[in-house]
């Protein structure tokens, strides 16, 4: 796992391989500590994620659920 870009009070994004036998996955996560993060930076994780091998058809942003669970 690496921290590719942080920006503590907004962002994280985070790049995953694991490698199991002869397989490898490719996992890029983006964390951000508002409901809206900026279109800059949702272009920017895609392509990181494209620049990673990632698929286009294989790249999710998750919808809002307005759910922020307690810490």
């Amino acid at each position: 796992m690496r921290v590719v870009s942080v920006k503590y009070d907004e962002y994280a994004l985070i790049y995953t391989l694991k490698t199991n036998g002869g397989d490898s996955t490719v996992l890029n996560k983006l964390y951000g500590r508002a409901t809206q993060l900026d279109t800059q930076l949702l272009e920017r994780f895609r392509q990181f994620s494209l620049e990673n091998g990632i698929l286009p058809e294989n790249i999710a942003v998750l919808p809002q659920t307005g759910e922020c669970p307690d810490a």
